[in-house]
């Protein structure tokens, strides 16, 4: 009975391998890991050319992620490398089998990098930066998931000072300066329903909505201002 009941398993995964399924199944998984980078990298338009599974010969089922099986979500610390290992839980019966599945990937992401010395609180743009395409394997794992976005620029600004070359991630910036100290900009003062506008001396880099203290240029008179708009604030 036992013989009989080898024979009948063997000849089924003979079935499936002639089939095809197994095929199949490889490319369910390679489509899973696929869209979770695609989902991690979608703001550096990752392009990936490549991708190898591995799992253990022992497991003698089709081995996929669609439904009723489950994979395990690639963590970001399993994104931030080109290589991992995941959980699949192949439905059998009424209980699950769970399987080791490892996977490396080949693939380009674009990322920005300094074209020359940003002091802090300078703006990120494209006068500072440049945009290129590297391997993900080029990038250390520490900086991978936390790469500027291209479209990023002119929005935010230095955090200190980046050297030439550096690849600009989100740690090294910070909202962008809007007004920078020492500029002349724009006082805005309102009362009732009048608006005066005059110009004023910024004594503070000031962000967004950040209180600055400012110098009034005809009067030297120094006053507290919110920062509104690029060289723009709204006197107290």
């Amino acid at each position: 009975m036992m013989r009989a009941r080898c024979a009948a398993w063997a000849l089924a995964i003979c079935a499936l391998l002639d089939s095809g399924v197994f095929a199949s199944d490889m490319e369910s998984i390679k489509r899973y890991v696929q869209q979770s980078y695609e989902k991690a990298y979608r703001a550096h338009d990752i392009a990936i050319s490549q991708i190898t599974i591995h799992y253990p010969e022992s497991a003698q089922v089709p081995i996929s992620c669609e439904p009723p099986n489950v994979c395990s979500s690639l963590s970001p610390a399993a994104l931030a490398k080109g290589s991992g290992t995941f959980i699949a839980k192949i439905r059998q019966g009424t209980g699950m089998l769970s399987v080791p599945v490892s996977y490396s990937i080949q693939a380009e992401i674009t990322i920005l990098r300094a074209k020359s010395i940003i002091n802090t609180n300078a703006s990120i743009d494209t006068q500072n930066t440049q945009i290129t395409r590297t391997e993900l394997s080029m990038v250390k794992s520490s900086s991978l998931l936390r790469l500027l976005a291209p479209n990023m620029l002119g929005k935010v600004s230095a955090r200190s000072i980046i050297n030439p070359n550096t690849i600009i991630t989100e740690d090294k910036v910070k909202e962008r300066i809007l007004v920078q100290k020492g500029d002349i900009i724009t006082g805005i003062l309102k009362e009732q329903n009048l608006q005066i506008q005059t110009q004023v001396q910024a004594l503070q880099h000031g962000m967004k909505n950040e209180i600055i203290k400012v110098r009034n240029i005809t009067t030297q008179k120094i006053l507290r201002a919110r920062v509104v708009d690029e060289k723009t604030a709204e006197i107290f």
